[in-house]
């Protein structure tokens, strides 16, 4: 069996249960290990430095891939799952203008703006805070997070399951799913360039145990919750959990390509760079053709 180490910002994230579920990887000689940084851009550090090979994550993954850093993305398994959710009193995005909200992830960050100029308001009439307002040292949406917009503090979270569960039992509002506004992958399979050219039977290996794991999750709903179970998510928060997963699952991993050239502006723009750049470097979805040919 092959040890691999994949990397995620906080134990309680529910995707990380699809690399939970043993029985999907081991018939391929796959052994998922974790590790968790707390934020997304030590996600990134982690895969550079070796201490992880693999990340599922995309907020500061995939900027760094367009960056050529040597990230590569392999396959993308959701097109939705953050949500944009405010204290009980907001009911509509234009009472957001003058307010602060916390965004987590830099994707969701173009389709907030493209929301809210919908509403005749402009971005830069809402305070960001948190990952999606530059600040990578800030962890996504958590019970204090959720208690914060309850106390008035924020107006606003973007958050994704567990916690978006959470924060509809808590009460607050859910103006926005951003994956409504653009098909903003949340969920997909990045490697480190060098696994990838030297242990290219591992990486088929890992796709072919997500894969797996993504069908059984989508077929056995008992499986899907013992899952979330493993990760953490809270009883109380397993079965919206569970059904939000499953409901923005793409098993395919497809991405089209006018997706990938959205992600590849918006990244280049978050980082200041003008040239153009292809798609390869940052996406190569051979393994993921070759493994769902053999299926």
């Amino acid at each position: 069996m092959e040890t691999v180490v994949l990397v995620s910002p906080y134990q309680h994230l529910a995707t990380n249960a699809l690399f939970k579920n043993r029985e999907a990887f081991a018939p391929y000689g796959i052994d998922v290990e974790f590790i968790y940084t707390r934020a997304g851009g030590p996600v990134v550090q982690a895969m550079l430095d070796g201490r992880a090979g693999y990340t599922h994550v995309c907020a500061a993954p995939v900027p760094a891939a367009v960056a050529g850093r040597g990230l590569k993305i392999l396959g993308a398994f959701q097109t939705s799952s953050f949500a944009l959710f405010a204290h009980p009193e907001i009911k509509s995005l234009r009472q957001l203008a003058g307010k602060t909200i916390n965004l987590t992830g830099s994707i969701t960050r173009p389709a907030l703006e493209t929301a809210l100029r919908r509403h005749g308001v402009t971005i830069d009439s809402v305070t960001i805070a948190g990952p999606g307002g530059g600040d990578r040292t800030q962890t996504g949406g958590g019970p204090e997070q959720i208690q914060s917009v309850l106390d008035g503090r924020i107006a606003a979270i973007s958050v994704n399951a567990p916690y978006s569960v959470a924060a509809l039992q808590a009460g607050l509002q859910c103006l926005l799913r951003f994956g409504d506004v653009y098909p903003i992958p949340t969920f997909a399979l990045l490697v480190r360039d060098s696994i990838l050219r030297e242990q290219r039977d591992q990486v088929v290996n890992v796709m072919r145990g997500v894969l797996q794991s993504i069908d059984d999750f989508i077929r056995d709903r008992e499986l899907g919750m013992n899952l979330l179970r493993e990760v953490g998510v809270p009883a109380e928060l397993l079965e919206g959990s569970y059904w939000e997963v499953r409901g923005y699952l793409r098993p395919d991993g497809r991405l089209p390509e006018a997706v990938q050239r959205l992600w590849i502006e918006w990244s280049k723009g978050e980082l200041g760079l003008t040239e153009e750049i292809p798609l390869s470097r940052a996406f190569d979805f051979s393994v993921r053709e070759e493994v769902l040919f053999q299926r």
